[in-house]
């Protein structure tokens, strides 16, 4: 894990608490070392932030490596949805995937 970059992501959460990007990145960069942290910032960015869309994904995604699978299809499905209602083609068919490999 790269230390400054970490730092860099603490802070811009804490200059920027009602941008979405900043919990996302830092749970991007937590995934590895610190997957707990990681859920839970993912899960507030699904909570306070509902249509950041690139948030569905990487958080399903972590959820079917942790569990329970059946918490991944519950994001993945809200995504899908999201991601309909934005006309976003492309994370739809990604999501759409990441459902069949998770079921």
């Amino acid at each position: 894990m790269n230390e400054t970059r970490l730092t860099y992501l603490r802070q811009l959460v804490n200059e920027e608490p009602d941008d979405p990007f900043g919990y996302y990145a830092l749970a991007l960069e937590l995934t590895q070392t610190e997957p707990h942290e990681a859920l839970a910032l993912y899960r507030l960015v699904a909570e306070r932030f509902p249509d950041y869309l690139p948030n569905y994904y990487h958080h399903a995604l972590l959820l079917l490596h942790v569990g329970p699978a059946a918490d991944a299809i519950d994001v993945i499905d809200k995504g899908m949805a999201v991601a309909r209602a934005q006309r976003n083609l492309k994370t739809l068919a990604e999501l759409e995937n990441l459902r069949d490999e998770a079921a």
